[in-house]
């Protein structure tokens, strides 16, 4: 039996917790032991993403949840969750947009 990839999902639950408040805050937070995922591996850009999926790194399979084509709300921290901060010093809040969006996350799933 020959696989085309193999993939290996850690942690997509960052997606969409600036949307769905304390509940599923808790339950995301219980899947990781207590804490959200580690920031570095989180869903913090766009370009970040696509890079990493199209150029950067051939094993990184993902695919769009529904709430990119109709909920803006996904991509911003509504609830002022602190996800820590990236390795880099970066620390993690709203999604960060491609410039054509502007900064608008509305116009993003608009557009």
């Amino acid at each position: 039996m020959s696989l085309l990839y193999t993939l290996f999902i850690s942690n997509h639950s960052g997606i969409l917790l600036g949307s769905y408040g304390a509940f599923f805050n808790q339950t995301f937070c219980s899947l990781q032991g207590g804490t959200f995922d580690v920031a570095d591996r989180m869903f913090h850009s766009v370009k970040h993403a696509w890079h990493s999926a199209s150029r950067d790194n051939m094993s990184d399979v993902r695919e769009l949840i529904p709430e990119f084509f109709y909920l803006p709300d996904f991509l911003v921290n509504l609830n002022n969750f602190e996800f820590g901060c990236m390795q880099d010093g970066t620390t993690l809040d709203d999604v960060e947009l491609p410039p054509w969006a502007k900064g608008d996350p509305q116009e993003f799933i608009r557009i």
